[in-house]
């Protein structure tokens, strides 16, 4: 990993000296290049600053009892880093570069003059960090039914793992509707570019609680909720969560959320039923296909 200082100066990052620092003026922030591999900051690490992924993908990692436990795969736009700025407490979390990936340096006075002072910056900024949280909270809970598998198998079933790709690469994740939209009567194809992926239902105003890769369109009786599942991976694993809805989501066959016992469902390699709303007269009815990276 190499540290690039663009010409016109930059705030002081650590590892600068003050005389460093008084030479180099403008606020333009200093640029890590980093390679496959490498490790950004390490859990426990002391935490001076955070990082704006400007290219690349990054795994966000928990360890404990030896284990490591993926919790995101982020990418440009993201901010990895900034909850140690906040806190001032020590890193939460390892961060490692899974392909090579260029970020720009951020000091605790860039985060709050860049990105918490500017409205528009800190919209973007705090919807990202809320699907952040929601996609941990639904790992976490895939945590726990996995310990409680290995206790009773009967809890849960055994979903193979997928075949894993190229090194730090993501599945192939493709959604195609089984049935018309009711509202536009239009097939709905997608191609996930991104995980968290997040579905709800679409909405004529937007919302800071509101942003989804795949809006919707929906009529009443209403089946789908405004924000109402994601698509992630992590652990070697591709699932569904509910985020909350009304109804809930079925995968195939299984029931999550809307008062279900579970919010999380594993989805296997190749093709998936998932349905948004009620098993039965929900027309919004999706064929999840999963493949491995390449």
């Amino acid at each position: 990993m190499r540290v690039v200082i663009p010409e016109g100066g930059a705030r002081k990052p650590s590892g600068l000296t003050e005389g460093d620092a008084r030479r180099i003026q403008g606020c333009v922030v200093l640029k890590k290049i980093c390679q496959s591999g490498d490790v950004i900051f390490r859990e426990g690490d002391e935490s001076t600053e955070a990082y704006l992924i400007s290219s690349g993908r990054v795994e966000i990692t928990l360890h404990s009892e030896g284990a490591g436990l993926a919790v995101a795969r982020l990418g440009p736009g993201d901010i990895i880093g900034e909850m140690g700025l906040i806190a001032n407490k020590p890193r939460s979390a390892t961060a490692t570069a899974l392909i090579p990936t260029e970020l720009e340096v951020i000091t605790e006075e860039g985060f709050e003059k860049d990105v918490l002072q500017q409205p528009s910056r800190l919209r973007t900024y705090l919807g990202r960090l809320f699907e952040r949280l929601r996609a941990m909270d639904t790992l976490l809970e895939l945590e726990r039914k996995r310990h409680r598998a290995s206790a009773d198998p009967a809890v849960i079933p055994t979903v193979p793992p997928l075949s894993s790709g190229e090194s730090g690469s993501d599945p192939v994740v493709k959604l195609a509707s089984v049935l018309p939209n009711p509202v536009t009567g239009e097939i709905i194809t997608v191609n996930v570019d991104r995980f968290p992926f997040r579905i709800g239902r679409a909405e004529d105003k937007g919302s800071l609680f509101l942003q989804n890769d795949l809006s919707i369109p929906d009529e009443k009786p209403l089946q789908v909720s405004r924000h109402h599942a994601s698509i992630d991976n992590g652990g070697g694993k591709c699932f569904v969560s509910d985020l909350g809805s009304r109804i809930g989501t079925v995968v195939n066959g299984v029931k999550i959320g809307g008062g279900a016992g579970s919010i999380v469902a594993e989805l296997k390699a190749g093709d998936n039923t998932v349905i948004f709303g009620h098993p039965v007269t929900s027309p919004h009815r999706y064929t999840v296909n999963v493949s491995a990276g390449r």
